[in-house]
């Protein structure tokens, strides 16, 4: 995650009069978001059921912080597996959930499909929206990985659509054996269908409630190396 990612997520608004806007692909939103809850993922799942056939379609997990502890992250990362060979249509199934993320319960939402379910996307490919604007009064900051990634190729990125992206995920030696040992005693993802017929207790009890994150051991293995 470079600086300018973690800038623009972490700008916050500093009074009610701030204005406030966001923009991921083809979908806008005037709503700040607010830390994600279990609850409202929970609601999000239950609307996602009722009002969509996505489920149907795709295999759909939560990883990233969530799986840690919600309280201690600003976004809900969420990936699919399943049929992406038709971009439009993935693109506009990406579209319905941030839609319903930003402008109804108002949650930052990162959706990726990937090709296969492997354990801390090893080597895989995915797809994604690649455009983000914010802007909070008077300050913007854009972020288009459709540009970046195209002129240094750093995941060998091909642009689908306007705003999707394909790209394939490499990982060092270091990262391999963090996933092969410490990393795999974790749990990397959580059905977001199971939400709806399970209760609080038990997406703790199934995920790293309360554990550190890869981060943390990327950073105490990088120390240890130093050393």
């Amino acid at each position: 995650m470079n600086d300018l990612y973690q800038k623009m997520m972490s700008t916050k608004i500093k009074k009610s009069t701030d204005y406030f806007y966001f923009q991921r692909g083809s979908v806008s939103t005037l709503k700040p978001w607010g830390r994600p809850t279990y609850n409202k993922v929970k609601e999000l799942a239950k609307e996602l059921k009722s009002s969509t056939n996505l489920f149907s379609k795709y295999e759909i997990y939560i990883y990233g912080g969530c799986l840690y502890n919600m309280s201690k992250t600003w976004d809900l990362d969420i990936f699919f597996i399943g049929d992406g060979d038709d971009n439009i249509q993935l693109e506009k199934d990406m579209n319905i959930i941030y839609d319903l993320a930003f402008n109804k319960y108002r949650l930052l939402c990162d959706i990726q499909w990937l090709k296969e379910h492997v354990d801390g996307f090893i080597d895989t490919t995915f797809k994604k929206t690649a455009y983000m604007v914010k802007q909070i009064n008077e300050d913007v900051m854009i972020r288009d990985q459709r540009i970046n990634n195209l002129n240094d190729n750093e995941f060998n990125v091909k642009l689908l659509t306007e705003y999707l992206i394909e790209g394939k995920y490499h990982h060092t030696k270091h990262f391999r054996a963090l996933i092969a040992n410490n990393y795999s005693k974790l749990k990397h993802d959580f059905n977001l269908e199971l939400l709806l017929t399970t209760d609080e207790e038990y997406y703790k009890k199934n995920t790293n409630w309360g554990a550190k994150t890869w981060k943390d051991w990327h950073l105490e293995n990088s120390t240890k190396q130093e050393n």
